[in-house]
């Protein structure tokens, strides 16, 4: 044995998968069975740039203008966007650390690039997601390799459509929760 688990194993009863999708930014790898997995928990509440008078933002920018509409989703305004060292915005396939939150501006300041992703253009409309790192939330059950699909994984808990996961290097996005095996 190569240290894979063959899908029909008993070991996987009861285990959960993720379907990988691509968030762009990483490159494809083999990882091992045991590595650890960070968790990129996406909330469900989605926001937009609103780069009055310009047509976005640009990969040296560090203050992420949010639409009026989107304004309520900052802390100061009773919203979940708050600064915190594992408290990110994720526009495209970046994530930016976030290190303040001005709600009556409607804007968040934030170190670009962060997390080994690359600071990046973004237009004026863009959606913008906050995210809360959870380092170790679980490992995987099995190897992965460049054309699985599906994750395996030991523990679910806090796991939800549409966040984000990352082993070593690579970035994955959940398509979806799946059932036990």
């Amino acid at each position: 044995n190569n240290g894979t688990i063959p899908s029909g194993d008993s070991l996987l009863t009861g285990s959960k998968v993720y379907l990988q999708g691509t968030t762009g930014g990483s490159t494809k790898g083999l990882h091992l069975g045991g590595s650890s997995v960070t968790l990129y928990n996406t909330s469900s509440s989605t926001g937009l740039i609103n780069a009055t008078g310009v047509n976005g933002i640009n990969s040296s920018d560090t203050t992420v203008p949010f639409a009026d509409e989107s304004a309520g989703l900052l802390g100061g305004n009773g919203g979940e966007i708050v600064a915190g060292a594992n408290n990110f915005l994720l526009i495209n396939n970046e994530l930016m650390n976030i290190t303040s939150v001005d709600s009556v501006q409607a804007e968040v300041t934030v170190t670009r690039g962060e997390e080994g992703t690359t600071a990046a253009d973004h237009a004026d409309g863009s959606i913008i997601y906050f995210v809360q790192k959870a380092v170790d939330a679980t490992t995987l059950r099995g190897d992965v390799d460049t054309a699985v699909t599906d994750i395996p994984l030991f523990s679910i808990s806090s796991f939800d459509k549409h966040d984000v996961i990352k082993v070593g290097n690579e970035f994955f996005k959940t398509t979806s929760v799946n059932s036990p095996l």
